[in-house]
């Protein structure tokens, strides 16, 4: 492996420098940081000081550690050859697999050829990716990019509200911290959880710190494909419930409260809830029944996690659960047709489901009906997204924004929904002359995307109601009566 990427680095060090493209990486590095945190095996891209996409990644083994500090990208190549075993450039067997992104001399952000090392310590001290991520990194990021990499074990994380703060300690693997009890105490008193949880429960978590990641809170925390959702859990003579209006949030999906106050309506599915002092709790089996996937209990911590290949729509939940997400990704049919109201042309000897009076091809998996994302992406014309870190999909449907009878295309930003500029121009032209929708065009904030201007539907909210579909895939204005 050292051989290989001395190679590797000797000819990054001979091949000429495009002065032009330096120039440019430059500018790209003052906007993109990627950051790669041993502990929890990820990595973050960060644009402007904001995160981008965060992905999974493996990492160096306790003998063969990733190092960390600051660093800088310093060469990119396609289908790096594999020298210590003679594999060429390409092959599936290559464990540095499709990209290579180097940051310091001997080590690399790259693929790999064995995806079920993700997430774990299992490499020579490279960063190792997904396929699919690992590419789509590299056409992002550029020579330059800083890369930091760094080693704290102890994490301090709020709920989906921001609020209830836990303490998250990961095991040492490389054996670089000392006195680590006493840097929980004293983070465990700054958070005030000191003196709410029990001292057995300490104890009990002091001695798993060093086999496996523990969380202190004074309560059971529930956490969905990794992330930490709430520590408002209730056992109920030994049956686990969990505030149904957290998961509704994280999750971004209404869930509607019945009359009788003793059940809910989340998705396609009206299921009891529990009321205690004005808050809803469901079973841990009622919410996989829902929204399909499967819990698993720690009672040694406490903690309860959730498992799901889940789909958004328009940033917002839709019923039913992604297939091979890491390859090839499949949305359920029949999710896309109630969430889309997609025409269903049934014939005497097939079902043709059309869009736009184009057919979407699909296949049968375990008797129900999915269609690849890269074909519905042909069809439909819409973004896709695939998040290997928490395992879910998220796909982007242009809104129709319709004022009267004419029908513009919006966009959905940063889980806004933005019409364009020009479309708010014709309106207030359609309206009136009258000062007060004028200065609707003066003092908006405007975004740019591509060769056009955009501005929020929420900021129009004084002049015009609005209204929307239960996935945005249509917004209706009309003149507000002044």
């Amino acid at each position: 492996m050292k051989k290989l990427l001395m190679v590797l680095c000797l000819l990054v060090l001979i091949m000429p420098i495009n002065t032009d493209t330096y120039s440019y990486a430059n500018e790209l590095e003052m906007q993109m940081k990627i950051l790669i945190d041993i502990p929890l095996r990820q990595l973050s891209l960060y644009k402007n000081g904001e995160i981008v996409k965060t992905y999974p990644v493996a990492v160096g083994k306790p003998s063969s550690q990733t190092p960390t500090g600051e660093f800088k990208v310093i060469n990119k190549v396609v289908n790096p050859y594999y020298s210590r075993m003679d594999i060429p450039g390409g092959s599936p067997n290559n464990p540095l697999g499709s990209r290579w992104i180097g940051f310091k001399y001997l080590y690399g952000i790259h693929g790999n050829s064995n995806p079920k090392s993700i997430g774990t310590f299992a490499s020579g001290g490279c960063v190792r990716m997904y396929e699919r991520d690992v590419q789509e990194l590299y056409n992002i990021v550029s020579e330059g990019t800083t890369v930091t990499i760094k080693y704290d074990l102890l994490k301090v994380e709020k709920d989906v509200d921001g609020l209830n703060p836990v303490l998250i300690v990961y095991p040492d693997y490389y054996s670089k911290q000392s006195d680590m009890m006493k840097k929980v105490n004293v983070k465990l008193g700054e958070l005030g959880l000191a003196e709410s949880i029990p001292l057995e429960k300490i104890e009990r978590l002091t001695e798993l710190i060093c086999k496996k990641q523990v969380v202190f809170s004074d309560k059971w925390t529930y956490f969905i494909n990794g992330r930490y959702v709430t520590n408002d859990i209730i056992n109920n003579n030994g049956e686990l419930l969990v505030n149904v209006d957290k998961i509704g949030k994280y999750f971004n999906t209404e869930i509607l409260q019945y009359d009788d106050r003793k059940h809910i309506r989340i998705l396609d599915l009206t299921t009891p809830v529990t009321q205690i002092e004005n808050k809803n709790y469901m079973p841990l089996a009622e919410i996989e029944k829902a929204l399909g996937g499967l819990h698993s209990i720690d009672s040694s911590t406490e903690r309860v996690d959730y498992r799901l290949n889940y789909i958004l729509l328009n940033n917002k939940l839709i019923a039913g659960e992604a297939l091979d997400i890491l390859d090839n990704p499949k949305i359920p049919l029949e999710s896309l047709i109630n969430a889309l109201r997609l025409k269903v042309d049934i014939k005497k000897d097939s079902t043709k489901i059309l869009y736009n009076n184009k057919e979407i091809q699909y296949s049968i998996i375990n008797e129900e009906p999915y269609i690849e994302v890269k074909k519905l992406i042909d069809v439909m014309n819409v973004r896709i997204e695939t998040f290997t870190i928490d395992s879910h999909i998220e796909i982007f449907s242009r809104p129709d924004i319709i004022y009267n009878d004419t029908i513009f295309k919006g966009r959905i930003i940063s889980k806004e929904v933005y019409i364009p500029y020009s479309m708010l121009e014709q309106i207030t032209g359609m309206i009136s002359t009258e000062a007060k929708y004028s200065v609707i065009l003066n003092g908006l904030g405007r975004i740019s995307f591509g060769n056009e201007e955009y501005v929020k539907v929420s900021d129009l909210a004084y002049y015009f109601d609005i209204k929307s579909d239960l996935y945005n895939t249509k917004i209706y204005i009309k003149k507000k009566t002044m």
